[in-house]
Parts: structure tokens; sequence; C-alpha cells
């Protein structure tokens, strides 16, 4: 193998290895944003929760914006799941959306600022998964 060789396979393996790094510590960014985001106000969040719908509304999806059910059901309580099941197909250069579907998402937000305030969050949980993986 030439010295040309061994450099270029050195190469490879580093960018695979930055790659895969880059992709975790997006995707851990992602989780701890929209975790923020849907964390109850008697938890300490910012995320009003009466029935659960609104919480239970969101979803991510991958290069798409997401869709689903916009208005509850009466007499329902509803259960909390992240809608990050799309999660593990990003990869570098997509887009990956998330927002609510409840159809008075934007009013709650504009009361409680639960999506604005964690967004602006979002440079400290970037840079806390990048210290995290460093170790």
């Amino acid at each position: 193998m030439s010295k040309n060789d061994v450099f270029l396979a050195k190469l490879e393996r580093w960018a695979n290895k930055t790659e895969k790094k880059l992709t975790a510590v997006i995707q851990n960014s992602i989780e701890d944003l929209v975790e923020y985001a849907n964390t109850p106000v008697k938890s300490g969040g910012n995320m009003p929760v009466k029935t659960g719908f609104l919480r239970q509304s969101g979803a991510g999806e991958v290069n798409q914006i997401p869709s689903g059910e916009s208005e509850k059901e009466k007499g329902v309580t509803y259960s909390y799941k992240p809608g990050l099941s799309a999660l593990p197909r990003f990869k570098l250069g997509d887009t990956f959306y998330y927002g609510w579907c409840a159809i008075y998402a934007n009013v709650q937000n504009i009361r409680f600022g639960f999506k604005d305030l964690a967004v602006q969050k979002w440079p400290d949980i970037v840079a806390n998964n990048v210290r995290r993986l460093k170790k």
C-alpha cells in the first residue's frame, strides 16, 4: 500500500467517524429540544397540559412538514409520545421538521412560549451535546 493509499484510508475513516458524531449531535439535540419544549408547566416547563392533546400532537418528519390530528376528542385524556419516530432516518444534509398539529398550538405558544423558548435554547442544547460526545 502506498503512502497515498494509507493517507486516503485514514482520511476516509476520519470522515466516517466525523459524520457519525455530527449526526449523533444533531439527533440528540433534536430529542433534547423536543423534550424541553414539551415539558409541562407543572414540571417546570412551558407546555400547558390539560388533556395532553397539545403535547401529544407533536410530530416530526424528515424533509417534509409533519401532519396529524388537529382536533381532540371530547372526554379523552392523551398520553405523551414525543413524535420522533422519523428521527432515525435523519442524515446529514436533511432537514428535520417538528411541530404541533393541535389547531390551537400557535395560540398556546403565544400565551406560554413553549416553542419559542425551546428554540432559543438550541445553541446551548447543541453545545451540551458536543461536550457530551467529546467525553
